[in-house]
């Protein structure tokens, strides 16, 4: 009875793991590369460098997206210029999409699979996490072909298949009849944020706000300005303090480093243990008020 037992609770946590949802890739460190790679989409065509899909993507997610896009380029070509463009940026997951100017040009469906297969493995031979993002073929009513669906399958990677489709059907959301508007690579960035986050690479706590958990995570990002701000913050209770008074919390080097110096001496440990009481009371409250 034991043994079937056992065998019971094995298949069924079997069962658990081999279920759907977004196939999952390695977090993604605080310094890590993202790669977006492609053709125009990934350029940004129609927008401003800044309203890019990778731009706003890095936005998203807090980590450095490096724009690898060539407007016109087709599969044969980004599978030649791929190798060393990851030589050259050293990434550690690479969003592909490619495929649509192949179609427009009427390539053969399955050169096209062959050259994004090619692509995959080459991404997976150098230990990288790949995502890749399907374009729809040319027509009024129109998908991304299987094939996209069919490889993320055979490589085991998150695929998003959706967005370029319904970003591409909405008037509003385009410069022309075949790129986005800055409107329309925001909703690229932020399905393929989505992504990411369902498939592990990054966590969101709140829009914006990301929690780090490794040490050296946040010692890095404490040395990235762009990334971390000592005077962006939510206070937790309303701010009664006059305008000329100066909080650590609110200020970044050179003066955080000054100032750090003149209150150094009002922490030291018999003055903090003197403090103890008060700060248990303040966070009692606090997590009373959260619960």
């Amino acid at each position: 009875m034991r043994r079937w037992l056992i065998a019971a609770v094995t298949i069924a946590v079997l069962l658990t793991g081999c279920g759907g949802g977004t196939p999952k890739v390695a977090k993604l460190a605080a310094t890590d590369v993202v790669l977006a790679f492609g053709d125009s989409l990934t350029y940004g065509t129609g927008a401003k460098p800044e309203e890019s899909y990778p731009a706003v993507l890095s936005q998203l997610v807090g980590r450095n997206v490096v724009r690898a896009g060539i407007p016109g380029e087709q599969t044969a070509g980004g599978l030649q210029r791929l190798p060393g463009v990851l030589d050259e940026y050293r990434p550690r997951l690479v969003i592909v999409c490619l495929g649509g100017n192949d179609m427009l040009r009427k390539g053969a469906p399955q050169n096209i699979e062959a050259n994004l297969r090619a692509m995959l493995q080459e991404i997976r031979t150098r230990g990288l996490d790949a995502v890749l993002v399907g374009v729809p073929a040319p027509g009024l009513i129109t998908s991304a072909p299987e094939f996209y669906e069919k490889l993320a399958k055979e490589f085991g990677i998150p695929y998003e298949g959706k967005v370029v489709t319904s970003v591409l059907y909405k008037p509003e959301l385009k410069s022309d009849p075949i790129h986005p508007n800055a409107d329309g690579y925001r909703r690229m960035a932020e399905a393929i944020a989505k992504l990411l986050r369902d498939a592990g690479a990054v966590h969101e706590l709140l829009p914006g706000f990301f929690y780090l958990t490794r040490h050296q995570d946040i010692v890095d990002v404490c040395k990235r300005p762009d990334l971390f701000e000592q005077g962006r913050f939510i206070p937790l209770e309303e701010d009664t303090r006059e305008d000329d008074e100066l909080n650590l919390g609110e200020t970044n080097p050179p003066q955080h480093t000054r100032v750090r110096k003149v209150l150094a001496g009002m922490f030291s440990p018999p003055r903090v243990r003197t403090m103890e009481p008060l700060v248990r009371e303040v966070c009692a409250r606090l997590v009373d008020g959260f619960a």
